[in-house]
C-alpha cells in the first residue's frame, strides 16, 4: 500500500492504489457516468469509482462544459 499524499487544496495526489485509470483515455461510458452523477457524488468520491484523480475529474468536467459536450453525455442513453 502506498502512502496517501495530499496537495495544497486537500486533494489526494496520484496514488496507484486508488487511481488505476490514471493516464488512460476516457471511455464513452466513463464520460456518461461522470456527467450523470457528478452533481450527486462529487469529484472527491468519483475518483475512486473512475480511477482518476479528483483534479483530473474536475478538469474533464470543465472541458466538457466549455466544449458543449456535458449535456450530450448527461443525456446519452436516456430512455425516459
Amino acid at each position: 500500500m502506498h502512502p496517501i499524499e495530499y496537495d495544497d487544496d486537500g486533494r489526494i495526489n496520484y496514488n496507484p492504489d486508488f487511481h488505476f485509470a490514471h493516464g488512460k483515455l476516457w471511455a464513452e461510458e466513463e464520460l456518461e457516468y461522470l456527467c450523470k452523477f457528478i452533481d450527486y457524488d462529487g469529484a472527491r468520491s468519483m475518483q475512486y469509482s473512475l480511477g482518476k484523480t479528483e483534479k483530473t475529474i474536475r478538469n474533464k468536467i470543465n472541458d466538457l462544459r466549455k466544449n458543449g459536450k456535458f449535456w450530450y453525455y448527461k443525456n446519452l442513453n436516456r430512455h425516459w
